[in-house]
């Protein structure tokens, strides 16, 4: 029975705040299994201990994070940015301009990445040449920005019920007919020569890269009620995320070392097991390829930088917005050269190496000691406000 004061807890918003990160998560490297493979599989058993440690670690970010937005009814990421690290404005105002230069790199490389991973795809689905699909995809994402961003947006859920569901239960698949091979690694305790040190900088690598939807999720949890809000998200998207990752993480591992040279382990595995006109093999193939070119939102990207190349509104904003979206897309398009493989190791790693010491340990360390600091400053105008009421009695 509630409390005549208490809030009552928004399942709905809080839950689909949860459901939104796991959308997050299962992005396109997810999906192929280049990140599982690249940041933990191929640390053999050592990766049973690292898939369960990431979203222990983003459970408590995102609640002292959501919590601290909450308190403060942070309307985008740039509120928490301007006063979590210090009370000082100055330092606000360089955070602010630390976390946009953070976002843009991370949607820059992201699209890269989109790109990449599209035209990889292509290359060993149909043969088609690579730097081809990377543009062949650069048109489909020009394409759906500018005409079908609405549709895509709309079939963004269905598509991941559907992709997970074929992830899920080709993992199962592979887990029961190839778990001998993970008792094998686990009783030799097979590491394919990948040290614990790497393993443990591979896993907090993964860590970094995963807190990228707390830029997001900070605008969500300032319209919580309560901070059982930012609890059930934290809980649920913890457990969820962490769930899919050990078990994909685990299918994968399964087919160690066989796999271990693929760019696209997920599609090689289904391939292998169902043939390529499989039913499941061609619904997991469409849902990838939409996967990757959904990922890219070049809208969303120049409306939030556009009006910083149009301070003082000099221009037509759409004008500004369009040619901020073709540069961003060339550049997207020459960093897809580079190949998938590198752009999931080297540049994802550049996207944690900022975020960890932002997002993550603003997360960790100065988010509970400013919600102690607003709680504590709340109680004692409470106690003062009491003490008023009494002698006025």
């Amino acid at each position: 029975m509630n409390k005549p004061n208490q809030v009552k807890i928004q399942w709905f918003v809080a839950l689909g705040a949860a459901f939104a990160w796991f959308g997050n998560h299962c992005g396109a490297g997810f999906c192929s299994g280049l990140t599982l493979l690249k940041y933990f599989t191929k640390a053999g058993w050592l990766s049973l201990i690292t898939t369960l440690v990431p979203f222990i670690i983003l459970g408590f970010v995102f609640y002292y994070m959501g919590e601290y937005s909450r308190l403060i009814r942070a309307d985008s990421y740039k509120d928490v940015a301007f006063s979590l690290y210090s009370k000082k404005e100055a330092v606000g105002r360089i955070m602010v301009i630390v976390f946009d230069a953070i976002v843009l790199i991370s949607l820059l490389v992201n699209s890269s990445t989109v790109l990449a991973g599209a035209g990889t795809f292509l290359n060993k689905s149909v043969g088609m040449n690579y730097t081809l699909g990377t543009f062949v995809c650069l048109l489909i994402v020009v394409a759906i920005s500018m005409f079908g961003a609405t549709v895509m947006a709309k079939i963004d859920l269905p598509l991941g019920i559907i992709l997970t569901s074929a992830i899920l239960i080709v993992a199962f698949v592979l887990l029961k007919e190839n778990w001998g091979g993970v008792v094998n690694i686990v009783q030799t305790k097979e590491t394919f020569n990948i040290s614990t040190g790497t393993a443990i900088g591979d896993m907090l690598w993964y860590t970094g890269i995963q807190v990228g939807f707390c830029s997001a999720y900070i605008a969500i949890a300032g319209k919580f009620t309560s901070k059982n809000d930012c609890k059930v998200m934290a809980v649920f998207g913890g457990f969820l995320n962490g769930f899919m990752l050990f078990i994909v993480s685990l299918a994968v591992l399964s087919r160690m070392p066989g796999i271990s040279s693929s760019v696209i382990p997920i599609y090689d595995m289904i391939v292998e097991r169902f043939g390529s006109t499989g039913i499941l093999s061609l619904i997991y193939s469409v849902g990838l390829f939409l996967a990757y070119v959904s990922m890219s939102d070049v809208v969303a990207v120049c409306a939030r930088f556009g009006p910083w190349f149009n301070p003082n509104h000099k221009y037509n904003q759409v004008v500004v917005d369009m040619i901020f979206g073709i540069i961003l897309l060339g550049l997207s398009l020459l960093l897809a050269q580079i190949g998938i493989v590198a752009l999931v190791t080297k540049g994802y790693q550049l996207i944690s190496f900022l975020r960890i010491p932002t997002f993550i340990v603003g997360g960790l360390f100065f988010a509970p000691w400013r919600i102690h600091q607003i709680n504590k400053q709340r109680a004692a105008a409470l106690a003062g406000s009491a003490e008023l009421e009494a002698a006025l009695k």
